[in-house]
């Protein structure tokens, strides 16, 4: 949305600031790539709309900028004129002091030219909080999501836990069984050693059923 005529330099140092900080500390959709140093005239960025008159800013159209991100009501504050602020869609979080809220709506009131001026700013005052609500639901969302998220790594850690110790179990237990069918076959071969050495007893003995004094 644009206006005409170039806008105020401290609305337009205020905007470059709004946007160096969404770019320093919010993950960013829309780079805003319009809003410039080089451009003098803000009220032909995008998202920004100015009166005629004042060439102050009246609208900022902010909806589904940024993600998750903190919001400092008082980087708002050089735009004295400002009626409408969309920031749906946004991740925006953070606590709104009270007194700056309420001297941000008193200001906005007083500098109302017109009736409709003064309608306009109720109605951006409800857009701001809805968009706010909006973020408010989407932070308690994503600090669920988050907290689930811990509570099924730790059952996928425990569960690793398990496993591993049912393949420890598990290989020890192969482990024995080996060793024991090793002492069968040892327990095996020495029970025909011994067999055949009674046998060769009972062979080799002069009397039927005596054995031999050699050999025992």
């Amino acid at each position: 949305m644009n206006g005409c005529g170039a806008c105020l330099e401290e609305e337009r140092i205020g905007l470059l600031e709004f946007k160096a900080f969404l770019k320093s500390n919010c993950l960013v959709f829309d780079n805003l790539d319009s809003w410039v140093d080089g451009m003098s005239d803000c009220c032909g960025w995008d998202r920004v709309e100015c009166n005629t008159t004042s060439r102050r800013v009246i609208d900022l159209s902010l909806g589904d900028v940024v993600g998750y991100c903190s919001l400092n009501l008082s980087m708002l504050h050089p735009f004295e004129e400002l009626l409408s602020l969309n920031l749906s869609g946004n991740g925006f979080y953070g606590w709104i002091d009270q007194a700056e809220w309420v001297d941000l709506f008193v200001r906005e009131m007083m500098s109302a030219t017109s009736v409709d001026d003064a309608r306009a700013v109720p109605q951006g005052c409800w857009r701001f909080w809805r968009g706010l609500s909006e973020n408010l639901m989407l932070k308690e969302h994503i600090e669920v999501l988050m907290q689930e998220n811990s509570i099924l790594k730790r059952a996928v850690a425990i569960q690793h836990e398990r496993q591993k110790e049912f393949e420890d179990k598990h290989r020890e237990l192969q482990q024995l069984a080996s060793q024991y069918q090793q002492q069968l076959k040892t327990l095996e071969v020495n029970n025909y050693a011994l067999m055949m050495h009674l046998r060769q007893a009972q062979q080799s003995s002069p009397i039927p059923g005596r054995f031999h004094p050699d050999v025992f």
